[in-house]
């Protein structure tokens, strides 16, 4: 159908290549209300106190499924796990096991909470600190009296059902009475109860809970010192030996195995301690390491063990009590030479060693109740002191930290630190203070960057808004400090750059209008500042950017010739700058991208090989540097597409093949550089494209499966990168085009629905996101081509009609966006074509069409579509 509307030339070739891939979204419903009105937050809300022991927590499997089946069965209010009170001592392993089966449910539940219930007072407290930013987020949470805000999170929890709450440490019948006098007030989820008691009211059925059995406290002593006891060849002997005489007591067991890895002992050195130093020994573990301890309470057995730690290490839990409450990489405290300090709190059980990134990522992680009891005992001239000390701790690897490499999941692992800085510095009290004012700009700034770079464009957005209205704050005190300006215009550039992404172009182009004028209004002040000049020329590109996304070829071109015009004044002021040079190469390029979308081949070309003439120069110069080799894979890429526009599939293909030959390159020199795994996917992509057009179906196919491959490598390696999943969805539409253009249907529906799966996954987890609803709709498409082939005529009308739902959405949302509009034109041609009201279809689509003509946003390449649509619309109605 499209060779017939479009003809079968060249740029249509390009333009389905391009249909096939384009991103597509649309407007999101709005997120449940909370019990005051307030749209809920997108995250789940949780304050779980630790976090998942993994495969260190071992011989309650019996026990986790006894709880599945207790909590889904209903016709109980709640379940108790009821503990035995072994010597005297806690620590049998009752709220671990209720964290650990919340970590193991995370998704059959809509929150997950904890409470400490060790008293009335606790409890009522803890529940009001429900309301709190860390938790539920709640207008009520300035609130001063505890229990209105307690009485907030009453009503959220009635008004959203589906959550787990945790009643922990119900001790005693006075926490008995406290916790029976809350729970009539809840309604709509599953409480989860720990406590020492062995008998509970009616409707609470109990699970009694056991030690661990000899075989699961051995496995979890020898795993849990693995790697830093000294060996010996009866390590299983002395274990075993270990489990039994601590007659397999969690707590006992875990913080033996923390004082072997701390000592870096063997587990018989071990047990000659134990048995000949007891009481010496048992004071390193007793009860002031017993963070829920009901003989002392928590507060002073918190005293205790902070009594004993030098200035240095309290003043590292100080810093750690503003941090959130997951776990925090070794990388940070060396960073600050307090690696020492950090073993110091791990010897005090103050904090605890955990692994991340899947174990190849050591580090230590804080119970949530450590650190809120640090925060409320720290003398009030102390914490603003401490609070700014945890800022210059995590600013300065913010700052030094690129999107790239191993920076981006280091950073993104500090993330949720320092968004909790952050709201704790948002909280303080105190005059506006520049300094740290500039600090959270540049977090906020940077934490944008991050979310940006894992998909996440939503939060990235309001990171970034955030660090506009920081810099707005200061630019209102002191207009005259550039400095500060020019935070803006960054802060600027950088939400202009999101909302491009998201699909938000009027907010794209008002944000960038903004960063312009600051960059005009600074370099008025001062022309000869090349680095203004060059913001000037970076707001120009953005704002064609924009503009072209919009449709406004023109404009943009109008955008990337001003740029180019300054880029091109530094780089003859100094041809040695390598970063003016490759900013001349950046508008090139941009310049080309135009030129080939308004049918200029020519004119692209020679913009591209000028931008080509560059990247060689840069390379020559530095072969060893990577991202100017990168930049000489792109253009070789951009000369393939115009060549490949052209209808010179040959040249293209020479072009392409020699791109892949440097990606090649970059990947094999850093197999673990994820860019390059993905540029290197990219270019096999560009291959397949060529050779599906030259006719060699077989040799597309194998450039499509090996980039396939690398992309599901990719998705493998970290799930939740959209990017990456995106990138997924795609390479498995290419493959469904070749199949589908060998003839076999069945594995053409099969790629394509299996893109489909990811696309709607995305689509679900964010249905504001434009790129993934746009998406959704060309999968749907291409689904309905199949059925159509295979006759299917009702599924093929299914798949049409909710792909054109969706065109419709997003063109509503942005009536001057071309590609959607375009894309309804194909939409309302497709269902026409499969018998759905063919003329009143095609003449939706000639009114679509003849409005963009007018609007002159009618692509060169589309010219003889209102011609041929008029064209079918008579042959219908004859």
């Amino acid at each position: 159908m499209e060779r017939v509307l479009f003809g079968d030339g060249p740029a249509f070739a390009e333009w389905r290549a391009e249909f096939r891939t384009t991103p597509r979204v649309k407007r999101g419903k709005v997120p449940p209300a909370t019990a005051s009105g307030r749209p809920s937050s997108p995250h789940k809300p949780r304050n779980l106190p630790f976090a998942s022991l993994g495969s260190l927590f071992k011989g309650r499997s019996n026990e986790l499924a006894r709880l599945q089946a207790a909590l889904s069965g209903g016709g109980s209010n709640g379940i108790a796990i009821a503990g035995h009170a072994l010597h005297g001592l806690g620590g049998i392993g009752k709220t671990q096991l209720a964290i650990e089966f919340a970590h193991a449910h995370n998704e059959d539940y809509r929150a997950l909470l904890f409470l400490p219930c060790g008293s009335k007072e606790l409890l009522a407290s803890a529940l009001a600190a429900l309301a709190g930013p860390d938790v539920l987020d709640l207008p009520e949470q300035h609130e001063t009296d505890d229990a209105r805000r307690a009485n907030a999170a009453l009503r959220w929890l009635n008004a959203n059902p589906g959550w787990l709450l945790i009643l922990d440490n119900v001790d005693d019948e006075a926490a008995l009475a406290a916790m029976e006098a809350l729970r009539p007030r809840l309604r709509g989820g599953s409480v989860l109860i720990t406590g020492r008691l062995n008998a509970w009211p009616a409707g609470v059925a109990s699970i009694e809970l056991d030690v661990l059995d000899p075989d699961s406290a051995t496995a979890f002593v020898l795993d849990r010192t693995e790697g830093a006891r000294r060996r010996t060849p009866d390590d299983g002997a002395r274990a075993a030996d270990i489990a039994r005489e601590l007659d397999g007591l969690a707590l006992a067991l875990a913080q033996a195995a923390a004082y072997v890895c701390v000592s870096r002992i063997s587990l018989g050195q071990y047990l000659e301690r134990w048995r000949s130093r007891r009481d010496e020994v048992a004071t390193w573990f007793d009860r002031s390491l017993v963070s829920y301890n009901h003989d002392v309470g928590f507060a002073a057995t918190w005293a205790t063990s902070v009594e004993r730690l030098s200035d240095a290490a309290r003043a590292l839990l100080e810093r750690l009590a503003f941090m959130a409450p997951e776990p925090i990489p070794d990388v940070l405290f060396d960073a600050a030479d307090a690696s020492e300090s950090r073993d110091e709190l791990m010897r005090y059980s103050l904090v605890t060693r955990t692994d991340l990134s899947g174990g190849t990522l050591p580090g230590v992680g804080m119970h949530r109740l450590v650190q809120q009891q640090s925060r409320s005992a720290m003398p009030s001239g102390r914490r603003g002191a401490a609070l700014e000390e945890t800022l210059d701790w995590l600013v300065p690897v913010f700052v030094s930290g690129s999107m790239t490499g191993e920076a981006l999941p280091l950073l993104t692992l500090l993330a949720p630190h320092a968004e909790a800085v952050i709201s704790h510095v948002d909280a303080s009290a105190g005059p506006f203070d520049t300094g740290r004012r500039r600090k959270l700009l540049i977090l906020h700034g940077t934490l944008g960057d991050v979310h940006a770079n894992r998909g996440n464009l939503r939060q990235a957005a309001v990171d970034f808004d955030r660090a506009v209205r920081d810099a707005e704050r200061l630019v209102d005190i002191d207009p005259a400090n550039t400095d500060w300006q020019r935070d803006l215009f960054v802060s600027l550039t950088r939400i202009g750059d999101a909302e491009r992404r998201l699909g938000n172009g009027d907010a794209a182009l008002n944000a960038h209008r903004k960063g312009l004028a600051i960059a005009e209004a600074l370099n008025l002040r001062d022309p000869a500042n090349p680095e203004w000049q060059r913001d000037l020329s970076v707001s120009l590109t953005k704002i064609g950017d924009v503009e072209l996304r919009l449709g406004n070829g023109d404009a943009a071109l109008d955008a990337y010739r001003k740029g180019l015009a300054i880029r091109a004044a530094l780089s003859h002021r100094d041809p040695a700058n390598t970063q003016w040079q490759r900013d001349l190469f950046v508008s090139l390029n941009r310049i080309g991208d135009v030129e080939l979308q308004f049918g200029n081949g020519d004119a692209a070309l020679e913009a591209y090989r000028n931008g080509l003439a560059i990247a060689e120069a840069l390379a020559l110069c530095d072969p060893a540097n990577t991202e100017w080799q990168r930049d000489l894979s792109v253009s070789l890429n951009k000369i393939g597409d115009v060549e490949r526009r052209l209808g010179n599939g040959d040249t293209a293909l020479d072009a392409y093949r020699k791109g892949l030959a440097i990606r090649e390159a970059l990947a094999l020199r850093d197999p673990a550089n994820t860019q390059w795994q993905r540029n290197l996917s990219i270019s096999l992509n560009r291959i397949g494209d060529v050779e599906l057009r030259l006719g060699n179906g077989d040799a597309a196919l194998d450039a499509y499966r090996k980039g396939l491959a690398i992309r599901a490598a990719l998705a493998l390696r970290d799930p939740a990168n959209t990017q990456w999943q995106r990138d997924l969805s795609v390479s498995l539409n290419r493959i469904g085009d070749v199949e589908l253009r060998l003839g076999k249907d069945d594995a053409a529906l099969d790629a394509y629905r299996k893109g489909l799966a990811i696309r709607e996954a995305l689509a679900r987890r964010d249905p504001a996101n434009t790129q993934w609803q746009r998406d959704l709709s060309i999968s749907l498409n291409n689904i309905g081509d199949v059925e159509c082939r295979r006759g299917n005529g009702d599924a093929a009308l299914d798949a049409f009609r909710k792909g054109l739902a969706i065109g419709e959405a997003l063109a509503l949302r942005d009536p001057a966006n071309t590609d959607w509009q375009r894309d309804l034109i194909i939409s309302n041609v497709k269902l026409a074509e499969a018998g759905d009201r063919p003329a009143d279809r095609l003449r939706a689509a000639l009114a679509i069409a003849e409005a963009l003509q007018d609007a002159g946003r009618l692509a060169p390449a589309d010219g003889g579509m209102i011609d041929e649509l008029k064209r079918r619309l008579a042959e219908d109605d004859g």
